[in-house]
């Protein structure tokens, strides 16, 4: 078997700094770092908190459709999502707010228009979602 090496990116969408959702996420990529061996290869992981982060809402003004580039609101989406172009692994926690995600995962995923409809950075990745969630 080929050594692959992987970059796993953990992003905590919660807006409470070091709370579960945090926690759990890095026990994710606690998890996913104890996978590397000489076989499969290095795994390295990184942890993100949205707690913290300034990521406004999106204005649906177009401008990222209209000029084919990512949104022109300058604020930390855009490191972000740089780090989420950049990594083979993506771990996605956040808590349940009303029975729908968090604001900070709100706002990252509607930012996201370019990206869902101008590149295949996201598209042609494998795809696998578990979620938890308490009655």
């Amino acid at each position: 078997m080929d050594r692959v090496d992987i970059k796993i990116l953990g992003i905590s969408g919660t807006p409470i700094k070091d709370g579960n959702c945090d926690k759990l996420v890095q026990v994710a990529l606690k998890a996913a770092k104890e996978l590397e061996n000489d076989e499969i290869g290095k795994v390295d992981t990184e942890f993100l908190s949205l707690s913290g982060k300034k990521i406004a809402m999106c204005k649906h003004c177009q401008w990222c459709i209209e000029n084919i580039q990512p949104c022109n609101i300058m604020d930390d989406v855009h490191e972000v999502y740089k780090k989420m172009e950049n990594c083979d692994g993506l771990i996605l926690g956040g808590p349940t707010w009303v029975n729908t995600l968090s604001p900070p995962l709100q706002n990252l995923f509607s930012r996201g228009r370019y990206y869902a409809f101008f590149t295949n950075k996201f598209r042609k990745r494998r795809r696998r979602h578990y979620l938890v969630r308490e009655p």
